[in-house]
């Protein structure tokens, strides 16, 4: 029987049972260290019945844990309840119930002296109504939110979350809704929502809200929930920013404005008008530049039809209107109109607007082309004239079509090949331009094909000859290039040549000189094959006919025939065509270039980067004969320099960008373009304590996984830097604030999965969005580094209790050191202390200190843990480092750093022959003292590697033996005494 004054009997216990929600009663059960580990229930409800359909018989007495053993997410609910007790405060934990198909609410209430009241509520009715909106309500802009009928949240939208600052769902479902409200206006919310119990919806109403920018005015509206049955069970509360409303009219305003600008700002001649079912068209809006073209002004023209405007003409303009509305598509039109402000030539295009499947307005576009058309006719005189200049000039001029049809051929031409225009005119090119090569009297390539297929100028062979109609063989020297559109489609093929015979004798005459020169190069191969340097010599077409021995060298060829003939594009990058066009321009014009760098492939298709100098070699007569090209191989040369271009952008340790980096690309990003801009601080975890206890290798290790992590969490375009020591910083271009969130989220979610090798990464992060452009971006940067401080304030604790546990957890698995061993002294420290007289803070230490005293040897190599045999001097000193090793972890962590001393003083002798210090007698803390025998002890009588086992009795008769030597001689009798009249 529960005592009355708890309400479990007589009237009070009536009205429990009678209640529409669930309730429960329950005992703590505490631990050996006085914290609460389960639950024992008491006494439940008929609602509670209902709910659940369990039996008293069956449930009474038993523990929490044994009933939640039974259904699915037992232990985590447990978790959650044993945490609200610790803490001392009531609070409210939500879940999915698989047993029971239903959403759970429980709200935790202590009663006294470890007594407690857990209400149950059925919240799947709100949880369903909620998520039948979810997607619109993730969308909506308003903040929503569904409450149980006292105000705690069961569910909020998107827009909650990001305009109250809570982190996620899970936070939110924790508050009241009421807390979202000024404290001045709660009591005035609380009323309102009461007063929904009657009215199912109430009238909107405002109230000041507190977001986690500030406060802003907003209006509310509230909703009644029902459940299946027609019983409230719930409010569907939705609020606006009346701010931001405002500002939406203002927005509208400005569009209007703006649209305004743009209508009458364009040089079109814009007009629209407006079409009725009966085909009758009447103008409604022209803007400025209509009025300055037409000379007809707004009064004028709206409200009236083209015939009321134009006259006759009208009645044109009309007809081309009913054919826009009867095809529903853009049409187009031109012709001379006569206006006030006289006769203009007038493209116009008409675009339909369609409603409901019907054309009710027209949009038409003017633009005056008087001078379009004047340029046209211009254009054809121009025609007429270039085409009598062609007739009139001394080099034979032959043009094509596309099928090498010809269409023109002046005078020249007709004289040098026979042919008039009337005969030559859409005949085949071939049958009017025969060519031969007259070497061979074989009839030579038709130059217009190639011309017609490649798109390039294309010029004869040596040694043609044309044979006119009557049987005449002239020498000519030709070029045949294509004529283009001004897209670049080619119409058809000029040819142009001219009779070179005389010119083909005098170069005869020069073949003399030519071979009294010849000797004269043989000198200079011989002298550029000395050279140290790669040379090739081409032709002026970039031929190569000649080359050193060093290009052989450079380019992996094994002899010259592999590589002449071959054309200096051969031997360079496609992509870099271009650059080499533009330096065989700039060398035929100035006859050197100087310092030009090429990427060439050689033989065995590597890349190599040379720098060269060209100069232009020129014959007898001055013209361009040959190219003398000197290279140098510059490859490492190169490569060095982008290697010392990529550290001073980069951190060499992690590859991500460095501050200076990241500095540039914020201020180069800081612009509208990129707006909204997203900024991301972190600050890793750990690292100093990574760095003391397993060295910086070990350091540089985790600062790599992390920048890993980083770089996998984030898109190609974000720019992620090392920003210091163990500071990150992120920037995410035209990025929401959400969007964020989400990168934070999963930045998180891979240091929770990451190996703890040795440690768990872990990194605190804070973000910040900057929307308007007159916001200085420094002043988001320090937003967000401001959020990750706070992150890391809140999630200090729990960040180094996680390192902690790590450790401990990495040493049990990693060395001899057993949690079975770690406990037993535990146990035992805890009666010798007790013995001793020490307090409670000095028992709290001592079972502490046994967990942890060799907590450093996290550090040690497991070859030297797990030996079997005895170890080496060098192994014993390296093992005697994990005192000071398990010092500095204790000292990382506030939670620890009460026991570090002992843990750096529990392997130092009472004779002063310990380490590491050498301290002696009662400069020892007494903690250390009494685990060194403890441990001691244990050791001895369980298995080891490196030992065997050996009984009870022989191990305190060492421990006497050493009284004085390695323990405290008081001490270590009182631990004798305990020991012989336990069973441990």
């Amino acid at each position: 029987m529960l005592p009355e004054e708890l309400g479990t009997s007589g009237n009070c216990r009536m009205f429990i049972d009678n209640m529409n929600e669930a309730v429960a009663y329950c005992k703590a059960v505490y631990n050996q260290t006085a914290i609460p580990s389960d639950f024992t229930v008491i006494d439940f409800n008929k609602s509670l019945y209902k709910l659940t359909g369990f039996n008293k018989d069956t449930v009474l007495g038993r523990k929490v844990s044994e009933i939640l053993s039974e259904s699915e997410k037992g232990l985590s609910f447990l978790k959650f309840l044993l945490e609200i007790v610790s803490s001392g405060k009531n609070s409210e934990y939500q879940y999915y119930s698989g047993r029971f198909k239903k959403w759970i609410s429980i709200s935790v209430y202590d009663v006294n002296n470890g007594y407690y009241y857990f209400t149950i509520h059925d919240i799947t009715e709100l949880k369903h109504q909620f998520n039948l909106l979810r997607r619109t309500l993730d969308l909506s802009p308003n903040l929503i939110v569904a409450t149980d009928l006292v105000g705690n949240i069961i569910d909020c939208n998107n827009r909650v979350l990001e305009v109250f600052g809570f982190t996620s769902k899970d936070e939110a479902v924790r508050s009241n809704a009421l807390n979202l409200i000024v404290k001045e206006q709660r009591e005035k919310a609380r009323q309102y929502m009461l007063s929904g119990l009657t009215v199912e919806t109430l009238d909107d109403e405002r109230f000041i809200f507190q977001g986690k920018d500030g406060n802003f005015p907003g209006e509310m509206s509230v909703s009644l929930i029902k459940d299946t049955k027609g019983l409230p069970v719930g409010y569907m509360g939705i609020a606006r920013n009346t701010d931001e409303s405002d500002k939406m009219q203002e927005d509208l305003r400005k569009l209007t404005r703006e649209y305004s600008i743009i209508f009458n700002g364009t040089q079109d001649s814009i007009f629209l008008v407006e079409a009725t079912d009966q085909n009758t068209f009447r103008y409604s809006r022209i803007n400025k530049s209509f009025e300055a073209v037409t000379g007809l002004t707004a009064d004028r023209i709206c409200g009236r039809t083209p015939y009321e405007v134009f006259g006759e003409v009208g009645k044109e303009f009309e007809l081309k209107y009913m054919s826009c509305v009867r095809e529903k598509k853009p049409i187009s039109y031109q012709g001379n109109i006569l206006l006030p402000t006289g006769l203009k030539f007038i493209h116009t295009t008409l675009s339909p607007i369609i409603r409901n499947k019907h054309v009710v307005n027209l949009v038409g576009s003017m633009r005056d082309i008087t001078e379009i058309k004047q340029a046209q006719d211009s254009l054809a005189e121009e025609k007429e004239l270039l085409k009598v200049t062609l007739q009139s000039i001394g080099d034979a001029v032959i043009t094509t079509d596309t099928k090498g049809c010809i269409t023109l051929i002046n005078k020249t031409a007709q004289e040098l090949t026979g042919w008039s225009q009337e005969e030559a005119i859409d005949k085949p090119l071939n049958q009017v331009f025969f060519v031969i090569d007259e070497r061979t009297g074989l009839t030579a390539e038709n130059p217009v094909g190639k011309v017609l297929k490649e798109g390039n100028v294309v010029g004869l062979a040596n040694h043609t000859a044309l044979v006119s109609k009557d049987g005449n063989i002239v020498s000519i020297a030709d070029s045949a290039a294509p004529i283009k559109d001004k897209t670049g489609r080619i119409l058809g093929v000029v040819l142009v040549f001219r009779d070179v015979t005389e010119i083909n004798r005098t170069q005869n005459a020069l073949k003399a000189s030519e071979e009294k020169l010849k000797n004269s190069s043989e000198k200079l191969k011989t002298l550029f094959g000395f050279s140290p340097n790669p040379i090739i010599v081409t032709d002026k077409n970039g031929i190569i006919f000649d080359c050193n021995q060093e290009v052989l060298r450079l380019l992996e060829y094994s002899s010259k025939k592999e590589l002449l003939r071959k054309s200096i594009l051969d031997i360079i990058v496609p992509e870099e065509y271009d650059i080499l066009k533009s330096k065989i321009l700039e060398l035929f014009k100035n006859g050197m270039v100087k310092n030009s760098e090429y990427t060439v492939c050689t033989k065995n298709n590597r890349k190599l980067i040379v720098q060269s100098s060209s100069s232009l070699i020129r014959n007898s007569s001055g013209q361009p004969d040959s190219i003398i090209v000197i290279a140098e191989d510059i490859t490492d040369r190169k490569q060095a320099e982008a290697e010392i271009k990529y550290l001073s952008y980069h951190d060499k340790l992690t590859g991500l960008y460095n501050r200076v980096c990241f500095e540039n690309e914020l201020d180069r990003l800081d612009t509208e373009r990129q707006l909204p801009i997203s900024l991301i601080i972190g600050d890793l975890n750990g690292l100093k304590l990574t760095n003391d206890v397993f060295g910086h290798s070990e350091g540089d290790k985790l600062l790599q996984k992390v920048a890993h992590i980083l770089k996998g969490s984030c898109r190609k375009e974000d720019i992620i830097a090392r920003w210091g020591g163990d500071e990150f910083a992120i920037i995410l271009p035209k990025t929401e604030n959400s969007k964020a969130i989400e990168i934070c989220s999963r930045v998180i979610d891979q240091c929770d999965i990451a190996e703890k090798d040795p440690i768990q990464p872990s990194i605190a992060l804070g973000y910040a969005t900057k929307y308007d452009g007159s916001v200085d971006i420094q002043q988001t940067l320090k937003e967000a580094e401001n959020w990750m401080y706070r992150h890391k304030l809140l999630d200090n604790r729990s960040v180094r209790s996680t390192i902690i546990s790590s450790l401990e957890k990495t040493l049990f698995e990693k060395s001899i050191e057993t949690e079975e061993h770690a406990q037993r002294i535990r146990i035992i420290s805890t009666k010798l202390g007790k013995a001793m007289g020490l307090s409670e803070t000095e028992l709290d230490e001592l079972s502490l200190l046994s967990l942890l005293h060799d907590i450093g040897k996290i550090a040690i190599s497991d070859s030297i843990l797990t030996k079997p045999g005895p170890l080496t001097s060098e192994e014993w000193e390296e093992m005697k480092k994990h005192p000071e090793i398990g010092y500095r972890i204790a000292e990382s962590s506030q939670d620890l750093a009460h026991i570090a001393e002992f843990i750096l003083s529990h392997h130092e002798r009472w004779d002063g022959t310990g380490y590491p210090r050498g301290l002696k007698g009662y400069e020892i803390p007494k903690l250390a003292r009494i685990i060194s025998i403890i441990d001691a002890y244990d050791v001895m009588t369980h298995i080891r590697p490196y030992k065997g086992i050996i009984s009870h009795e022989d191990a305190v008769r060492e421990i006497r033996r050493c009284q004085g030597k390695q323990f405290d001689p008081d001490i270590s009798e009182l631990f004798v005494n305990i020991i012989d009249g336990s069973d441990c």
